[in-house]
């Protein structure tokens, strides 16, 4: 909150009606994107759910990128229907497929401003979720951080 970033390493809120949204930077792509011989199969963005008995997760979140004027876009990968985004309510988690719009900053065409991630911002729904963060303290569990997940081949 006001700009301290350290509490989202753990957890990270989600809330409709002009709530909280969820910025996620991706600074470790450029040491990808200087390997050679490498071909992107598929990259995911993975972010694991809370429980939470009072509040049921909402169905679907959205991701859109974000520029350097701080405006959000469609990525690519939402024009093709894979980009997936509904809760998964047996593995409690969202999946964003995003392998379009990484490509296209390993391959110099974007820039990397980060992606930014909602729920339904309609006055109607009253949705929230809590995420894991890339840092969520259960070192018996490390698979329910935030993650991205690159398939890769390598020739």
């Amino acid at each position: 909150i006001n700009g301290n970033k350290e509490p989202g390493k753990q957890k990270l809120f989600v809330q409709a009606m002009a709530g909280t949204k969820v910025r996620v930077d991706l600074p470790y792509l450029s040491d990808l994107a200087d390997s050679t011989g490498i071909a992107l199969n598929k990259v995911e963005l993975v972010l694991p759910v809370q429980e939470d008995e009072n509040f049921p997760p909402p169905s679907r979140l959205f991701i859109f990128g974000v520029d350097e004027d701080e405006r959000l876009f469609l990525i690519p990968d939402q024009l093709d229907g894979r980009i997936g985004g509904a809760y998964n309510a047996e593995k409690q988690e969202y999946r964003f497929v995003i392998t379009r719009f990484v490509q296209q900053i390993l391959l110099g065409t974007r820039i990397n401003y980060g992606l930014e991630i909602v729920t339904n911002r309609a006055a109607f729904s009253g949705n929230r979720v809590v995420l894991n963060g890339a840092e969520f303290p259960d070192p018996n569990e490390p698979d329910n951080n935030l993650k991205l997940v690159v398939t890769l081949t390598n020739f």
